[in-house]
């Protein structure tokens, strides 16, 4: 399992970053879809900076290094550039990427049906957009992560509060460096001091080419009051957690047995796992509902998974810097 563990710890994704031409002055939050496409751009006077990053990295811990590289950009003389950064798709400029996901997670989730040289993305400063959380440094955002999942682990995330920041820092420039001995060491001694982990927080998306599925099994059989419909275009993202001290999730459960019972899928046959899931945005009624079926196929941090694979080894081999295990779940009409 050490083998394995290092060769998804040294895994690198190629990243090509470029700049954004803010003097568009594009407020993606305000702006209509037509002043979009119309005004964003990138600035073709300076050149791209191409990077090997760790798959289990995040875009803030190298934010220092992109800032050196592009220091006709961000100068100590302008206070605007001085402003956190943020991330979007290069090939579509309107879109935001999470930064807060692992560098792999977002790597497979943009191109996964279009595969690429390199992860193309573009850097920005102004007009910081409201859909995602504005974080005042790096370190403030991969706390945050830590928190959910100890919350998710512990039921608080007090076991966290009670590290010294040294210890903090750590254990994230291990993850930066991708040094799995020193990370672990650091974890075991404390975030899990003195604890019988017995479950694991998982985050999973549904993806079909470059649409981003929901899941129709929060319906109800009430008619609701028709609302106006909103367009959503979030990544969706299914949280549990994996707890093999339950009667129903024993240590042997196999990941299409755990995924079955959290009611992700409707049924299962040959190891193939199938279930019904429909598009954003939210229907209005329950009678917009769709039958359609799909075959399921989980990936973690690019590999896919066998679906007889225990789900307790999936996450102690996959589980990511921040104690999550993240999953893509790629549909494949039938």
């Amino acid at each position: 399992m050490n083998e394995i563990e290092n060769l998804l710890w040294n895994g690198k994704v190629p990243v090509k970053f470029t700049v954004f031409n803010e003097d568009g002055d594009v407020n993606l939050a305000t702006s209509t879809t037509k002043s979009i496409k119309k005004n964003l751009s990138i600035r073709d006077d300076i050149s791209p900076y191409y990077m090997m990053l760790p798959r289990l990295s995040f875009f803030c811990l190298h934010e220092d290094e992109l800032r050196k590289h592009f220091s006709s950009v961000f100068n100590d003389n302008d206070e605007k550039t001085k402003q956190p950064i943020y991330y979007v798709l290069s090939n579509k400029l309107s879109k935001v990427v999470k930064s807060f996901y692992p560098i792999g997670v977002l790597y497979d989730l943009h191109t996964f049906d279009s595969p690429t040289d390199a992860f193309e993305i573009t850097i920005r400063y102004d007009n910081f957009p409201e859909s995602i959380i504005k974080y005042e440094t790096p370190r403030d955002m991969i706390i945050q992560n830590l928190k959910e999942s100890n919350y998710m682990l512990f039921g608080s995330s007090d076991q966290l509060a009670k590290i010294e920041n040294v210890h903090i820092d750590e254990l994230i420039l291990a993850a930066k460096n991708q040094n799995l001995n020193e990370y672990k060491s650091i974890k075991n001694e404390y975030i899990y001091a003195k604890s019988d982990i017995k479950r694991y927080p998982v985050r999973m998306f549904f993806k079909m080419g470059d649409k981003l599925f929901q899941s129709i099994h929060q319906s109800s059989s009430k008619k609701k009051k028709k609302k106006k419909k909103k367009k959503n275009n979030a990544e969706y993202v299914y949280s549990s957690l994996f707890d093999y001290s339950l009667n129903d999730h024993g240590e042997d459960t196999s990941l299409e047995d755990w995924v079955k019972k959290e009611q992700i899928i409707a049924y299962g046959t040959g190891g193939m796992i199938t279930s019904k899931y429909r598009m954003n945005p939210l229907p209005e009624s329950d009678d917009d509902l769709s039958d359609s079926k799909y075959t399921l196929k989980l990936y973690c941090q690019g590999i896919e998974l066998d679906p007889l694979m225990p789900m307790k080894s999936c996450c102690e081999l996959f589980m990511h810097a921040d104690c999550f295990l993240y999953m893509i779940a790629y549909l494949e009409e039938e």
